[in-house]
């Protein structure tokens, strides 16, 4: 029993790291890549929603590197052959 509450304490404290890091990294890059003449209403509030999805943001991006690896492995076998996904 004891061992199942590090490991839940664990992904908890994993999350909320990813989520405080996903949401100051994507506050600091808004503000540096933002529009002087039509800057987004609500910057602030964007980066805090993508930061509680985080996870889906790192599956997204594992999955479309999976999707370009085997498409680069498809192309180099058979030609006219892609992965469309």
């Amino acid at each position: 029993m004891r061992e199942t509450l590090i490991v839940a304490d664990a992904i908890v404290v994993a999350y909320l790291f990813g989520w405080a890091l996903t949401t100051a990294g994507l506050i600091v890059s808004s503000r540096w890549l933002m529009n002087r003449w039509s800057p987004a209403s609500h910057p602030v509030a964007v980066s805090f929603l993508a930061g509680v999805a985080w996870p889906l943001l790192l599956l997204g991006a594992i999955e479309l590197g999976a999707v370009v690896a085997g498409n680069e492995a498809m192309s180099e076998n058979e030609p006219g052959y892609t992965v469309v996904a």
